[in-house]
Formats: C-alpha cells, sequence, structure tokens
C-alpha cells in the first residue's frame, strides 16, 4: 500500500504541474490603501487625487481595517480620481476590489457608488448599485442615461467583505461577485480617459485592494484569488476503488476496466496556486498489483 501511495503522489503531482497556469498578463495598477491613496505598483501615475464631498473641503482620507492591512472609506461622497494612460488597457483587461458596508444600512431605497471612468468618446461608465437595482451594476452611459448594462447577482451590501471583478475585452464584459460571474457578450468599447473609486452614498463604504489587469481575468483566476483573501479553505480527499478482478496487461486498458475508476479533476499549479483554464481528469484504480492511471 506504501508503493501505492507514493506512486499515486508521483503521478498526481506530474498532473498539477502540468496544468499549472499563471494569473492573467500583468498587474498595471494595484492600490492596497495601506495608510494612502496612491498605488503601490503604477505602469503609469500612481498619485490618486482626493475629492472629499461637497461642504468638507478640509476633509482627509480615512483609513480602517481591510480584508488586507488598512482599507479606504469610499462613503460620505468622497472620490479618489485616477489618470489613465499605462495604468489601463481599453481593449481589454480586468479591474477588482474588495468591498465592505461598514455603516449602518440606511433605510428605504437607497443609492451607492463603488467607482467608474470616462471615455474618450464623452461616455462613462458607473460601478454602483442604483436604488431600483438589485445587484450592482457595470453600467455605460451617455449623458444623464445609460443605454447598456450587466448586473452582478447580488449588491454585496450586508455588511461582509466580498470580491467584485469587472472584465473587458473588446465588447465583451463580465462581472463576478464573490466568484460568481454575470456575462454580457455585447457592451459598448471602452475608451479610458481615467478612473476613480468613491462618489458615493451617505454610508461609510470600506474599499480594500484595488488592482488592474492587463488581460480579462479567467472565471478559475477570480476564484482563486477570492480563495486566497476570504480563507475558503476545502481539504481533498479522493477515495480511489480497488478492482476485484485481475487486470490484463497488455499495454492498455479497456473501457470495462476503467469503467469502476475514480475520476477526479480541478488541478492547480503548485507555484502560483490557480486553477489551469484546461483541465486534466484523471482516472484511478488499484489491484493487488499495482496502481492505474
Amino acid at each position: 500500500m506504501g508503493r501505492t501511495m507514493w506512486l499515486l503522489t508521483l503521478l498526481l503531482a506530474v498532473a498539477m504541474v502540468a496544468g499549472r497556469t499563471t494569473q492573467a498578463g500583468e498587474v498595471l495598477f494595484h492600490a492596497p490603501f495601506a495608510g494612502v491613496v496612491d498605488a503601490k505598483t503604477a505602469k503609469g501615475d500612481p498619485k490618486g487625487k482626493f475629492l472629499p464631498d461637497r461642504g468638507r473641503a478640509d476633509a482627509q482620507p480615512v483609513f480602517s481595517d481591510g480584508i488586507a492591512g488598512k482599507a479606504l472609506d469610499i462613503g460620505a461622497g468622497c472620490r479618489v480620481d485616477y489618470a489613465a494612460g499605462e495604468n489601463v488597457r481599453s481593449d481589454r483587461g480586468s479591474i477588482s476590489f474588495w468591498v465592505k458596508r461598514s455603516g449602518p444600512k440606511p433605510e428605504g431605497r437607497y443609492t451607492f457608488n463603488l467607482g467608474g471612468w470616462g471615455n474618450a468618446d464623452g461616455s462613462w461608465v458607473m460601478l454602483y448599485r442604483w436604488e431600483w437595482f438589485s445587484g450592482v451594476a457595470m453600467l455605460h452611459g451617455r449623458g444623464s442615461s445609460g443605454d447598456a448594462k450587466l448586473e452582478l447577482p447580488g449588491d454585496a451590501d450586508d455588511g461582509n467583505w466580498h470580491f467584485l471583478v469587472f472584465t473587458w475585452a473588446g465588447e465583451r464584459v463580465r462581472g463576478y461577485l464573490d466568484g460568481e460571474m454575470a456575462d454580457v457578450p455585447k457592451f459598448p468599447p471602452q475608451h479610458f480617459t481615467g478612473f476613480h473609486v468613491g462618489g458615493g452614498d451617505s454610508t461609510s463604504r470600506l474599499m480594500d485592494e484595488l488592482r488592474i489587469h492587463d488581460e480579462p481575468l479567467s472565471p478559475s483566476e477570480v476564484k482563486a484569488m477570492y480563495r486566497e483573501l476570504a480563507g475558503v479553505k476545502t481539504e481533498p480527499t479522493l477515495v480511489i476503488p480497488r478492482r476485484t478482478t485481475p487486470v490484463k496487461v497488455d499495454g492498455k486498458v479497456t473501457a470495462e476496466e476503467w469503467g469502476a475508476a475514480t475520476v477526479t479533476t480541478g488541478f492547480i499549479g503548485i507555484e502560483p496556486k490557480l486553477f489551469a483554464p484546461t483541465q486534466t481528469a484523471v482516472r484511478a484504480f488499484y489491484d493487488d498489483e499495482a496502481l492505474y492511471l
């Protein structure tokens, strides 16, 4: 049995290395909000311009405990503006962040803004939950009206930390809430002139770990990023059945012989610890002589 388990460990390790993947593209911009609004990593200008709510001209950014270190309070109408330039690609990319309502939930219907950006053609995109929406939306519009919307399966406003991701590639956009995806195949293309976070409501709302990638994150990458900070853990268990009738050693295994095998997948790369986009399915069984994979 010791020989069997050694072979299983070795061969599964080979399968994981063969299926390893890396996180999509490059991180162009990363603002961890560790006591400052400026980005820690930026291909372009890292500086953030803090704009307090009207009537609070002397206000300063407020930071509280975040999902990883500190987080920026984007509530009370405050926002932070950033330059686009090399910090974001218009043709394709991803923006991700963690968000949490830390103040009391307003009574009745209410709207909150998480961020957005302006486009060179005069259109805009808002990441927000309007009072009549059921979930946070990526809304494209011009002037005072929206013309295209992607809505997430929830508003992430229950007082817990939630992970939001929005990706774009040409006219296709996707949004994720804690790894659950919404998809719109036809959405107006983006032409970034700048982007911002906040600009929201009167409720204290925290944002942490703002990142922009130069490629759309895949569903498996989004789930891996969510699990990494959310602390979602599962203990792997693989039960391999024992075959009671002998296997004919002829260099191949028949469909009947494979019929009783267990099947496992969901491999990750050993170093990046991210799910491979194309998964290998491994079948396994054993008898008194050997382990078969």
